[in-house]
């Protein structure tokens, strides 16, 4: 037992150019990211429901008092939520997440994807017009990062892994692999490379069936 872990901890946190051991981390990006955004679709899923029965997003049959004070409530929710979250761990989205690309190696705090689980919670379950993937980008690459930061991967390789990421979560959210695959390649990555595809690939495609196996086909 004892061989077999330090074999698993040698495989991932020594820095490699082999294919194998991203390969292996891109499918546990994509269960991790499966777990988490299983959990945000069944969170946000569940104060749907209270509100709107099984029509979940159709807001338009709340009341009319509904109507107004919901969208004021996740508004004072969200303040709330800024005054208590330091100033650093508020910077989230799509465009941070390239910014940190392109000039923090990849590294993405784990306090913003924290950050934006619950902010995005509330937001899309107080019916505030926002979408679900600039959310899911965020997570995905954030816990990929924090991912590759804790085994140590050289910051070519964490890039990669934060598209992995990426990938993950866009398939996780909205059961499109091959979205995902190319939104991380072509959005976030900006290439195309061999090295990088079957990484991506085992993420995406982990992603979706972690999350089919723990919320079904119809989740969203």
């Amino acid at each position: 037992m004892s061989h077999a872990k330090h074999t698993l901890r040698r495989l991932f946190s020594r820095p490699s150019h082999s294919l194998l051991p991203l390969v292996l981390l891109g499918c546990v990006i994509g269960v991790l990211a499966g777990l988490v955004m299983a959990s945000f679709i069944g969170l946000l899923n569940l104060v749907l429901s209270w509100l709107n029965g099984n029509s979940l997003e159709d807001f338009e049959s709340l009341s009319m008092a509904w109507r107004f004070g919901l969208p004021i409530l996740g508004s004072l929710l969200l303040i709330l939520l800024y005054r208590i979250t330091p100033a650093s761990a508020q910077t989230v989205g799509l465009a941070y997440v390239l910014e940190r690309l392109q000039f923090g190696g990849g590294r993405l705090p784990l306090a913003n994807t924290l950050f934006q689980f619950v902010a995005a919670l509330i937001s899309l379950g107080s019916g505030h017009s926002v979408g679900r993937e600039g959310p899911a980008v965020q997570m995905g690459a954030g816990l990929a990062s924090w991912l590759g930061q804790m085994t140590r991967r050289p910051p070519s390789q964490l890039r990669l892994l934060v598209g992995c990421g990426t990938a993950a979560a866009i398939s996780a959210a909205f059961d499109t692999p091959l979205a995902g695959v190319l939104f991380a390649m072509e959005v976030v990555l900006m290439e195309y490379s061999i090295l990088g595809f079957a990484p991506i690939i085992a993420s995406a495609v982990s992603a979706s069936a972690f999350t089919h196996l723990l919320l079904g086909p119809m989740r969203c």
